[in-house]
């Protein structure tokens, strides 16, 4: 089992089944001792968690099937793919892309694999223009790019103003 079907077990674990993602991740890896990337899932695992809703929001702009409609399997291949795109500048995107279609063969059927390589080629070709959240209230706008509810945005904003929020939201989001 390589990295990527493994990070696809983790996420279907917590997304599907509730899990909780530190202990999926441990008991995944434990499973898989032989594995070398142990690195590479955790960000890929925690990366698609702790941005979800801005990547959901990306392949909603170029799907032809809304975002809750899709098969959760296919959604879990998606996500994890356009994490690699979008977020992880030392993996080219032909890489991400190839890596993340040859698992929805593994793991789907023929029509599955066709709209993944076209979702995941779109958002390869047009990254720069689907990351920007268009049309959309601040609130709207803060919760979907930083992927935080709406609610904690709001009360946020109450508290400490939008331009703080924002920095906030940035800061929690970055990488130490």
């Amino acid at each position: 089992m390589n990295s990527r079907e493994i990070i696809l077990k983790i996420l279907i674990d917590i997304n599907t089944n509730g899990a909780y993602s530190n202990i999926s991740i441990n008991k995944h890896l434990e499973k898989n001792k032989k594995i070398e990337n142990e690195n590479f899932i955790r960000e890929v695992v925690y990366g698609v968690l702790e941005n979800k809703k801005y990547i959901d929001y990306i392949i909603s702009q170029v799907s032809s099937i809304r975002i809750e409609k899709i098969q959760s399997l296919t959604l879990e291949i998606l996500r994890m793919g356009v994490y690699q795109v979008i977020f992880m500048d030392r993996i080219p995107d032909r890489a991400a892309v190839n890596e993340t279609v040859n698992l929805s063969k593994k793991y789907g059927h023929k029509g599955i694999v066709g709209f993944v390589n076209g979702v995941l080629r779109n958002i390869s070709k047009n990254k720069e223009k689907l990351m920007i959240v268009k049309n959309k209230d601040k609130l709207t706008y803060l919760s979907i790019k930083y992927s935080y509810p709406k609610w904690m945005i709001e009360n946020w904003i109450k508290e400490y103003g939008y331009e703080f929020t924002e920095k906030l939201c940035k800061g929690n989001n970055s990488r130490p």
